[in-house]
């Protein structure tokens, strides 16, 4: 029997792959698909759906789609135009429209991190220990270009929660419980609009749940379990 095709989308916009470091181990079970998204000064989201669709192609079956923080917008967004090419959606950390993306905002004055380093806002301290290095060598990537124009284009003004509603395929929705870049209650309320949602929420977590080991495996477990 043929594994089935898992294609990874990066947060960001503007960062290179950071997901290939973690989420080979499910080479064993699933064919992995891991690319930088494209970069550039006047880049579009139109470009990179082209970029997805590339890829989606060249699998033999529909595959899945796993988008972490911006990657998760943009798995839905290309699911909105080719929902028939895609069998499966894991999103991870994840906002669906301009409110959710600007909510962070909010919380890091309740928080008093305005002044914070962005580790002690995206990261628990366990979570630093681990993966400073992580957070420093993905920094380096950034293309501040690109998330300016894809910011500008289309993140200034979204939403695409309500596509959620018309998947019929499984949706795997995961959050970190401390994840004040996308607050909890933001992924918690994907599930009105897709009650067929299955939710893994990691105690304890910040928005890159899968740096530490206890809960990657805990992640693959139940991506095995629900998509094999």
């Amino acid at each position: 029997m043929n594994k089935k095709t898992i294609i990874y989308l990066h947060g960001g916009p503007g960062f290179d792959d950071y997901l290939e470091s973690y989420f080979s181990i499910l080479n064993d079970t699933f064919n992995c698909v891991f690319y930088s998204q494209k970069k550039g000064f006047d880049i579009t989201i139109d470009e990179l759906i082209e970029e997805i669709d590339v890829l989606v192609s060249k699998c033999e079956d529909k595959p899945i789609l796993l988008g972490h923080s911006w990657g998760g917008v943009l798995a839905l967004k290309y699911i909105s135009l080719f929902k028939n090419k895609i069998s499966g959606l894991i999103l991870l950390n994840t906002g669906l429209n301009t409110k959710q993306w600007l909510k962070y905002r909010d919380m890091l004055k309740f928080y008093d991190l305005e002044d914070a380093n962005p580790e002690d806002i995206f990261m628990t301290e366990k979570e630093k220990t681990n993966g400073r290095d992580f957070f420093e060598n993905m920094s380096s990537t950034l293309s501040e270009e690109t998330f300016d124009s894809l910011f500008k284009s289309f993140l200034a003004d979204f939403d695409i929660i309500n596509e959620l509603s018309t998947i019929t395929f499984p949706i795997l929705n995961i959050f970190g419980e401390k994840d004040y870049r996308f607050p909890i209650e933001i992924p918690r309320s994907f599930k009105k609009f897709n009650a067929d949602i299955i939710e893994l929420e990691i105690k304890d977590s910040g928005h890159f749940p899968f740096i530490l080991e206890e809960n990657l495996d805990k992640i693959c477990l139940t991506i095995n379990k629900i998509f094999n």
